[in-house]
């Protein structure tokens, strides 16, 4: 039989074992806690930057409710000088559509129009601060035209006093609709009045003149 020593001995080695067997199912614990919470802040980290590069909420295209609009990022163009030429005279712009350049000396009246605009009327309103939103529609413009002038009744004044923005389709656009202040243009492959006013509100009165 087992002396009462030899009983305590393997007493204490019993309540070792059972010692680290909790050890290790603790150290088993706090590493399946760390892993769970490491892929919780690389899943917090991706959906931050699926969020990031998503951008705003999508917006409807004209005539066709549920579509989505996306948009380019803003480009800054290089400055193509700002000189005055007779109205008629012939102009030769480094991109198309101009965010600068040479230009009538009359501007384009501010407004939603039907017609095209030749650019050398409306860049010299870009010279002036105004925005201006082109758009490419088929044979029926009427509801491109009706959005914009909903949205256009929106808009704030500029500086004196009218809303400076000049609509006007533009059948050559590879886009859908092109946004103009001087020397920035966005593009837009559907209608997005949010985007649009936000544009607007950033560059109004931003041109290299200050004048109506």
């Amino acid at each position: 039989m087992p002396t009462g020593a030899e009983e305590r001995l393997a007493r204490r080695r019993v309540a070792r074992a059972e010692r680290d067997q909790e050890r290790r199912r603790r150290r088993t614990v706090q590493w399946i806690a760390a892993g769970v919470g490491l892929f919780a802040v690389v899943a917090v980290v991706i959906l931050v930057l699926v969020v990031t590069r998503t951008g705003e909420a999508p917006a409807s295209q004209p005539g066709a409710a549920g579509t989505t609009a996306s948009a380019s990022p803003r480009v800054r163009l290089p400055d193509q000088g700002a000189a005055h030429v007779p109205v008629g005279d012939p102009i030769q712009y480094a991109s198309t559509p101009p965010a600068s350049g040479t230009h009538y000396s009359t501007t384009a009246p501010y407004g939603v129009h039907r017609e095209s605009i030749l650019p050398g009327y409306w860049v010299h309103n870009l010279e002036h601060g105004a925005v201006v939103l082109l758009f490419r529609c088929a044979a029926d413009c009427d509801p491109v035209v009706q959005q914009i002038t909903e949205l256009y009744k929106r808009l704030p004044n500029g500086a004196f006093g009218e809303v400076k923005l000049v609509a006007a389709p533009d059948p050559a656009l590879s886009t859908a609709f092109v946004l103009i202040a001087w020397r920035v243009q966005e593009a837009l492959d559907a209608f997005d009045a949010a985007r649009i006013e936000a544009f607007y509100r950033d560059f109004v009165d931003k041109g290299p003149e200050r004048a109506p």
